[in-house]
């Protein structure tokens, strides 16, 4: 096994719902590729934000819009370039 998913402290499971990530006045269409208890692995098409700055996330649901506070922990640039970031979530509700 990895040594990355060995630290993990939840299962991550690959799903790809519509999203935005809105910020400083700004939305921005993203893609997210992991989710666990705690956080997601979300694609960008733009600039990855700072590092702990507070982002917030709309997760298009089938019967419902989730929104989803957290801040970026992680930036991995793939191999085209893109980046992508790790966010942990906090203040969740239900």
């Amino acid at each position: 096994m990895d040594q990355a998913a060995e630290r993990r402290r939840d299962v991550r499971t690959y799903v790809s719902p519509p999203a935005l990530i809105r910020r400083l006045g700004s939305a921005e269409r993203v893609e997210i590729l992991n989710a666990s208890y705690r956080g997601l692995f979300i694609r960008l098409a733009g600039a990855a934000p700072p590092l702990n700055q507070l982002l917030k996330v709309e997760v298009q649901l089938p019967t419902r819009t989730v929104i989803v506070h957290c801040i970026p922990v992680r930036v991995v640039v793939d191999a085209a370039g893109r980046p992508g970031i790790g966010v942990r979530c906090f203040a969740l509700n239900g």
